[in-house]
């Protein structure tokens, strides 16, 4: 009648042992456990425009541990002359597996008008310092939640629209049915880099009349610092624009000119290519 009272207190002992040892190997396994470390590799410009920087921050995880580690996620706080300018979270999970390495890319997005907005002096500026705090957060075991600082600091460059300084108009032919005229458009690049107009399309209005649109293919470099021309051909056919085009040409009395359209933009930047550029430009031009 003893023996099951005795199995009873022999099976509350193993489980006893059980958990005792469980709780020494989860004891054990906690006080091992190593935190990540992680390390700022690179923060690249992954494509750019004259409104916005895409940005790639590269961050390398080591999980130093024989067991691996999960990221649940991240913050980070984008500084410049000690203002922050972008703050962010984002929830993507990595697995990083024991003694393993893996690479986290970490996309950030800076929009040129808050740089204008809120350090304008930098727009003065070839290039500018920045400083990336980062918060990689794991779950660890036993330990749960646990984050990770990381700070990355460099510089990146200005990237500033080239600008239309000037337009003059030339007469080659005139007459009372039409003209045929030159339209010089001098551009200034204020950058620290080379520029490439590989095309512009454009309307030339005057006193607010569509007088002659098209597209120029011809690529033209403007160097860094410097400025450059572009010639555009205008046929203009007073019957179909009517004499009050004749008059303005005919004689000397100026009249409102605007020049619109967009700009095809390429660098000497890996990353600035096909940049798009809106253009306005209005100036009382006469012909003489």
């Amino acid at each position: 009648m003893g023996y099951p009272h005795r199995n009873r207190i022999a099976l509350v002992a193993l489980a006893t042992s059980l958990a005792i040892v469980t709780g020494c190997e989860s004891i054990q396994k906690s006080a091992s456990t190593k935190l990540p470390i992680a390390t700022a590799k690179d923060l690249r410009i992954k494509a750019a425009d004259f409104s916005t920087l895409d940005l790639l921050l590269d961050v390398g995880i080591d999980n130093p541990n024989p067991f691996g580690l999960t990221l649940s996620g991240l913050s980070y706080d984008f500084v410049v002359n000690n203002q922050p300018l972008l703050q962010g979270e984002q929830n993507n999970t990595l697995r990083i597996e024991a003694a393993q390495e893996s690479t986290l890319s970490v996309p950030l997005s800076l929009t040129l008008q808050t740089l204008a907005n809120e350090i304008p002096e930098i727009l003065q500026s070839d290039s500018f310092d920045y400083e990336l705090n980062t918060q990689l957060q794991f779950n660890l075991p036993l330990l749960g939640s646990f984050k990770v600082p990381l700070t990355k600091t460099g510089s990146l460059p200005v990237i500033r629209p080239p600008r239309i300084s000037d337009v003059s108009l030339a007469k080659r032919k005139l007459n009372l049915t039409g003209a045929d005229l030159d339209l010089t458009v001098n551009i200034e690049n204020p950058n620290a880099f080379n520029l490439v107009l590989n095309g512009l399309d454009y309307t030339f209005t005057g006193n607010q009349n569509a007088w002659a649109k098209g597209k120029i293919e011809n690529a033209v470099e403007v160097s860094s610092k410097g400025d450059s021309s572009i010639k555009i051909p205008l046929h203009l056919d007073f019957i179909a624009l009517g004499t009050t085009a004749f008059q303005l040409l005919g004689g000397s009395k100026e009249f409102e000119a605007a020049l619109d359209g967009s700009m095809t933009i390429n660098s000497s930047l890996d990353f600035l290519r096909n940049a798009q550029l809106p253009i306005h430009f209005e100036k009382n031009l006469s012909l003489k």
